[in-house]
């Protein structure tokens, strides 16, 4: 039974083991191992008569696959005794994501917050590594926890004026996020969307006279 990937793997591009619990005779000694994406069956050699170096039904064997050069996406692997087509195990699916997180919005939702929105689940690695480089105030960018989500609320503090100004922009380290494969996110500046428009009331008449109620419509 094959015991790494599991569906909760996630790799990143890069060299990992393929783990494996031998329960037959037949995969104790040379292995054909195998990769397919998980949503079709077309097989792609990983490695052929590999030697095990391990005996006995019951004990791990592994093998290490480079997954450099394989599409982000969702596969399984194969391992199948090279002298016996009928005698294999196929993993869970998992998943292969080499492409780092980015982020896709940032917008203020008051004076001293605002959203954060990654394109995919991140946890944090450098608190320290967001700042707010805006042109009318400066502050401290910080928040309670970054641990698998893709949104998050940050706290400004240390605020010498309003911070949804014209220019506002969030500057954020290489490295200052992780996703689930471990890859980091790269260097950059996102603007950061303000919310500066009045809200407007609208008063609906209603008719006929005398009306025991007046709707009123805020945008």
């Amino acid at each position: 039974a094959i015991q790494i990937p599991h569906s909760m793997t996630y790799w990143s591009a890069a060299s990992h083991n393929i783990v494996w619990l031998q329960t037959n005779t037949l995969t104790t000694d040379t292995v054909d191992v195998y990769y397919t994406e998980a949503s079709i069956t077309n097989w792609q050699v990983i490695v052929t008569n590999y030697t095990t170096e391990v005996s006995g039904i019951g004990v791990t064997a592994s093998c290490t696959w480079n997954t450099t050069a394989v599409t982000s996406g969702q596969y399984k692997v194969k391992v199948e005794a090279h002298e016996n087509t009928n005698v294999y195990n196929v993993s869970a699916t998992f998943t292969i994501d080499s492409d780092p997180p980015y982020i896709t919005g940032a917008r203020f939702i008051s004076d001293t917050e605002m959203v954060v929105e990654f394109n995919e689940i991140v946890d944090v690695v450098h608190p320290l590594s967001f700042a707010l480089p805006i042109t009318c105030a400066s502050g401290i960018v910080s928040w309670s926890s970054i641990d698998n989500i893709t949104s998050v609320t940050f706290t400004i503090s240390g605020l010498s004026a309003n911070c949804q100004c014209a220019g506002s922009t969030l500057s954020v380290s290489g490295g200052a996020v992780i996703d689930l494969a471990g890859n980091p996110i790269s260097a950059a500046t996102f603007p950061v969307a303000r919310d500066n428009t009045p809200p407007t009331v609208t008063v609906v008449d209603v008719s006929p006279e005398p009306a025991s109620a007046v709707t009123v419509d805020f945008t």
